[in-house]
């Protein structure tokens, strides 16, 4: 009696399309941690999100809860950092004056990052590079309102409801 084993190459294509695909998020998720700032500022500048698989996926690190935590510890640490720089210390210092403009912004921004549920990741990269570049106005304002301005944008773009109370008591 004869008998015929089936050829293996039959489950490769399978196989080869499940490595294929681990492979592309792999490269996407280098990508979105590699290219961080560049789509960063890609998001702050209102591109979509989901226009691109890297971007998708920065997008969503850039939302979850604990990158907003994070961020808003940094905003509370900068205005409440000493003025004067550390003698050491790789650490750009912030602009004290515009900061101390600023403040309520910086606060009204920290305390959305922290406590909304959905928050649209425009704010979040604004944010994100207001805390991270160091030629930002946090750090180096052109003006002492810009870094008010650029905080207020950032609380504006989240979609939160503190930005909307916000700006109804400005007014």
């Amino acid at each position: 009696m004869d008998v015929l084993a089936a050829p293996r190459r039959a489950s490769k294509p399978a196989q080869s399309n499940g490595r294929r695909a681990i492979a592309t998020a792999f490269v996407s998720s280098v990508l979105a941690r590699v290219a961080a700032p560049r789509m960063d500022a890609r998001l702050a500048a209102g591109e979509d999100p989901l226009s691109e698989d890297a971007l998708a996926r920065r997008s969503r690190r850039l939302v979850s809860g604990l990158s907003r935590r994070r961020l808003a510890c940094g905003l509370e640490r900068a205005w409440s950092m000493p003025p004067e720089p550390a003698v050491l210390s790789a650490a750009v210092a912030v602009d004290g004056h515009a900061v101390a403009v600023a403040r309520s912004a910086l606060q009204q921004l920290a305390s959305a990052l922290a406590s909304r549920a959905d928050v649209e990741p425009r704010g979040v990269a604004i944010t994100q590079i207001l805390l991270t570049d160091p030629s930002s106005p946090l750090y180096r304002p052109a003006y002492p309102e810009e870094l008010y301005e650029l905080a207020r944008a950032a609380l504006f773009a989240l979609g939160s409801r503190e930005a909307a109370s916000a700006e109804r008591w400005r007014r």
